[in-house]
């Protein structure tokens, strides 16, 4: 049985937008008799994948999304989905530009600045936390070090495909990155 959806590929591809045909929402039960696919990216409004691959409600692949679209923050929710179903067949690492992650000052000192103010508790707190998504490297170079940690967990797949984009957030358009 061919699956009904389309690969990472494909929506890279698609890269259009979201099309007016409705599909309904899946059920668990269905999205768990499938590979599961998994996209990492940015919180970033600019950086969702529903907007720069079309991707439509009740479709796969899960989304994960945080701060800088870094894996170390993503592992933990793509051990999960290994759980799932038939396991996870394919990640994509989608980074993008003009990302305030790395830019703009915004770094670890600028957060151990700025939280103490703004939190809760006591700023003895931060301790020694550390926001290692917040480097200041090229994109393509992120995606490669995601990529790698990605496949080097040992709690995923053998045979996991692991894929990188760049997302160009004034075209909205998504180039592959290779290791």
């Amino acid at each position: 049985m061919t699956n009904p959806f389309p690969t990472i590929q494909d929506l890279a591809e698609k890269n259009a937008g979201a099309t007016s045909a409705f599909k309904p929402k899946l059920t668990l039960q269905g999205l768990m008799s499938r590979n599961a696919m998994a996209i990492i990216s940015c919180m970033d409004p600019r950086a969702d994948p529903k907007d720069f691959w079309g991707i439509e409600a009740g479709m796969p692949p899960a989304m994960i999304r945080n701060a800088g679209g870094r894996a170390a923050d993503a592992l933990r929710s793509l051990e999960i989905l290994s759980a799932l179903g038939e396991g996870l067949s394919a990640v994509a690492v989608v980074h993008h530009t003009h990302c305030g992650v790395g830019q703009h000052g915004i770094d670890d000192a600028h957060i151990k600045r700025t939280l103490p103010g703004r939190m809760k508790g006591s700023p003895s707190a931060l301790g020694g936390k550390t926001w290692d998504s917040y480097k200041h490297q090229m994109e393509e170079e992120s995606v490669r070090e995601d990529m790698r940690l990605v496949l080097a967990d040992e709690l995923l797949p053998k045979d996991v495909q692991v894929l990188g984009f760049v997302l160009d957030v004034e075209t909205n358009r998504t180039t592959e990155v290779r290791l």
